[in-house]
């Protein structure tokens, strides 16, 4: 079963400070095939370092909510860009919760999306982080992943300026925000599918500092589908 997209990324910022946020209503569909919702994170100080990690939890349905499970995160720079998920998720409009650490004036952006056809235990296959000082001009990192995977990034960059991210090659966009002062950063977010190893990148014109995270999702396979292949080659 291929992973898909159910419905289209959500996105919400926030440009004042505060040590939590919470989204606007978002939509998980009913009956949808072993789903996964995945929320991606970013989050920027201008006057303090933040804690390592900031984002401290992420609930579906509010403060009270069904917490997420936390792929991966990047802390570089007074900057935190994470992944978290949640399989199965239950179909309701509500809203997003995160919590942070004792940090007051941040930014912070959130985007939100349902996968369809995804593995429901032992989801995440493999990760990769990494990060440029304020002369970078492209944010890359590798993740081991394999054919039929789907591979799922978070970016956040430190400049306050009005420049376009371009997404790297094979990579399919889903989401690009922007703060404004005084928190200002920018955030994206992209997909592509799996292979052996997959590079997630962005890039663009004039330095700045970035980092990214990226998480491989494994995809569902069907009890009739091991079946199917043991008896091709003789099994039982």
């Amino acid at each position: 079963m291929a992973i898909a997209k159910n419905g289209s990324t959500a996105t919400t910022s926030f440009t004042t400070g505060a040590t939590s946020f919470t989204t606007g209503n978002f939509t998980v569909a009913g009956a949808l095939s072993n789903s996964v919702l995945v929320v991606k994170v970013t989050i920027r100080d201008l006057e303090t370092v933040l804690t390592d990690p900031e984002v401290t939890s992420v609930k579906w349905g509010g403060s009270g909510g069904t917490p997420l499970t936390k792929a991966i995160s990047k802390y570089y720079d007074k900057m935190e860009t994470s992944i978290w998920y949640l399989v199965a998720p239950t179909a309701q409009t509500a809203t997003i919760y995160v919590a942070t650490a004792a940090t007051a004036n941040v930014g912070c952006c959130i985007s939100a999306e349902v996968w369809t056809g995804v593995l429901q235990a032992s989801t995440i296959r493999n990760t990769g982080i990494g990060f440029v000082d304020g002369a970078g001009t492209t944010v890359t990192c590798d993740v081991s992943s394999a054919t039929d995977d789907l591979v799922l990034d978070s970016a956040i960059f430190a400049d306050s300026g009005n420049i376009t991210r371009t997404v790297g090659a094979n990579q399919t966009e889903d989401a690009q925000q922007r703060t404004a002062y005084a928190y200002e950063f920018r955030s994206a977010a992209s997909n592509e599918a799996g292979a052996a190893t997959v590079t997630m990148s962005w890039s663009w014109t004039g330095g700045t500092a970035a980092a990214i995270c990226a998480a491989a999702f494994k995809p569902y396979v069907s009890a009739e589908t091991h079946i199917n292949i043991a008896l091709a080659v003789g099994g039982s």
